[in-house]
This record gives C-alpha cells, sequence and structure tokens, in this order.
C-alpha cells in the first residue's frame, strides 16, 4: 500500500502541472481587460500601461505562464489585481468554509442515502421501493438553487427559524454558526443523496443475487447481519466511486450554492474573481480546486483498500 501510495502521489505532479497550463490558457480567453475595469469608465492609457507592465501582462504568453509557474514554486500565488492582497491568503481563508460546507453536505447525502438504499433494496419491487425511487428521482431533477430558494422561502420567509444566508464565524457564535450551515448544507446535499441512494441500491441487488449472500442465509445469519456486514460493504465499493466523482461536482455546485445563500466560501470568491477579471486570483482558486480533486482521488483509491483488501491496482496487489 505504501508503494501504491507513493507512485500516485509522484503522479500527481505531472496532473498538477498540466492543469496548471489549461488553466491558464483557458483564463487568458475570457473576454474583457481586468486592468480597464479596475481604472472604471474612463481609464488613463498610461495607467493601464503601468499597471500592466507591474503584472506582466505586456509579456508574451509563455513568459507570462512561466513567471506565474516559478512564483507558484516558491510558494507565492501572486497578488490580486483589485484588492492588490497575496491571492494565498484569500484561499486560505475560504477554504475552512467551503470543506465545511462540502463536509456537511456529504454527511447529510450519507445518513440519508445508506438506509433509503438498503430499504430499498430490501423491499424490491414492493411499495417501500416505488416510493423511495420515486422521491430521488424527484431530488434528482430539480435544479439546486431552485431547491435553495424553496429553502429559504419556507424555512427563512415563511417560518423565520433560520437565516436567509450569510456566514458567522463558529469561534464568535457556534449556534449562529450551525444556524447558518443548514439550508445551505441541505441544498448541497439535495440531489447528491438521491443519486447516491440509487446507486447503493442497484449495487445491494446485484450483490444480494451472489452465491455467498445464499451460503449466509443457509448458515444462519441474521438478516441485519446478511445486510449490513455481508452485502453492504460489498456494495460500497460502486458508492465510494462515485462519491469521489462527485467531489468535483460538489464543488462546482458549491459556487451556485454560494451565491444563492451569500455564502463566502471560494465558490463566491471565483465568481467575484471572473466579475472583475481578476486573473490571479482566478488561476489560484481553480488550481486550489484542482489539487483537492486529485487529493480525494487519491484519498477514494486507499478507502478502496481499506474495505477490500482484494482489490488490486495495476499487476500487483496493493
Amino acid at each position: 500500500m505504501a508503494k501504491y501510495i507513493v507512485y500516485r502521489l509522484l503522479m500527481m505532479i505531472p496532473i498538477v502541472f498540466i492543469v496548471t497550463i489549461l488553466i491558464f490558457l483557458i483564463i487568458k480567453m475570457i473576454p474583457g481587460d481586468p486592468i480597464a475595469i479596475m481604472f472604471g469608465k474612463h481609464p488613463n492609457p498610461e495607467q493601464i500601461a503601468r499597471i500592466q507592465d507591474l503584472y506582466g501582462l505586456n509579456a508574451p504568453l509563455h513568459e507570462q505562464y512561466f513567471i506565474w509557474m516559478g512564483n507558484l514554486l516558491q510558494g507565492n500565488w501572486g497578488l490580486t489585481i483589485q484588492l492588490n492582497e497575496p491571492v494565498l491568503d484569500l484561499i486560505l481563508e475560504r477554504v475552512p468554509r467551503t470543506i465545511a460546507l462540502c463536509v456537511a453536505g456529504i454527511l447529510i447525502s450519507l445518513v440519508i442515502a445508506i438506509p433509503t438504499g438498503i430499504l430499498s433494496a430490501k423491499k424490491h419491487n414492493t411499495l417501500a421501493d416505488v416510493m423511495v425511487t420515486s422521491v430521488n428521482l424527484f431530488f434528482i431533477s430539480i435544479p439546486g438553487f431552485w431547491c435553495g430558494i424553496l429553502l429559504i422561502i419556507v424555512f427563512s420567509v415563511i417560518l423565520n427559524v433560520l437565516p436567509v444566508g450569510g456566514y458567522v464565524s463558529p469561534l464568535d457564535d457556534f449556534g449562529g454558526w450551525l444556524k447558518c450551515m443548514i439550508l445551505p448544507s441541505v441544498t448541497m446535499a439535495a440531489s447528491f443523496f438521491a443519486s447516491l441512494s440509487r446507486l447503493l441500491r442497484s449495487s445491494m441487488l446485484e450483490v444480494l443475487s451472489q452465491d455467498y449472500i445464499t451460503l449466509a442465509r443457509i448458515k444462519g445469519n441474521t438478516e441485519y447481519r446478511i445486510y449490513y456486514v455481508h452485502a453492504l460493504r460489498n456494495s460500497l465499493i460502486p458508492t465510494i466511486t462515485a462519491l469521489g466523482l462527485q467531489i468535483g461536482y460538489f464543488l462546482g455546485g458549491e459556487v451556485v450554492v454560494e451565491r444563492v445563500f451569500s455564502y463566502p466560501g471560494m465558490g463566491m470568491l471565483l465568481l467575484t474573481a471572473i466579475n472583475q477579471r481578476d486573473y490571479p486570483l482566478i488561476q489560484g482558486t481553480i488550481l486550489f480546486f484542482a489539487i483537492i480533486i486529485v487529493i480525494v482521488n487519491l484519498c477514494t483509491d486507499i478507502a478502496y483498500m481499506l474495505i477490500d483488501p482484494k482489490i488490486k491496482f495495476g499487476d500487483k496487489k496493493v
């Protein structure tokens, strides 16, 4: 296992390098001049030229890329064009909030998806199965922002029990922080738990048809042990795969959710940077997202090995 983890960590280097090239080129294709936006409707050409020289925007693209990469390797993610503040400091300030929202959404999804998926498989082709499947299809079909708006209308406007949006630090007011987290977390989990539940249901049905499940019943194992020990563990592999792949969706979906609830995470930071054409901040934020996704994929493979030691990667058993 240790050799495989080292191998994957080494493989992350060329992957991140390719991602930096793509990020740099795509961002340069965004229309609009960040320096012109900075000076408003009546920019001074001399001031624009001076600022462009300061940020190296007049240099050829390949020179701009190598300068950016050289600074990254030294731990310097650059300065934002609009605020003239370190990009890394702004990102690190927002990362804990985004991770907290992502983790809360995943936990809520798992708490709902695992029992409903097992129930749907256990009660296959019954009324309970039809009801669970129908609810899952409903939540998969609705857009995340629409679900968020409905939650705001019900719990913030009509019932007035939760805040419309915003953020409170848990260090200042833990209760207020929990209230601010509920609606965005539930919105994040709304469609995700439904897809996980459907996947777990189909995986459980496949596992329950295997010979070793029949053998477990013959040996006199209880239904609880058959479903929650033998079947569930082997059904989690595709679920974990989907969970790892959905992290990218979660990070992308957080941009919309954070916008709906005015949640000051990395999604809002990225939207602000795009609106202001702040190239260093856009590059840094997207690169940080990419690094998180690469790390999550590594953790997903490690989870495979912990759940099923028989899994092989390549030609050798890990």
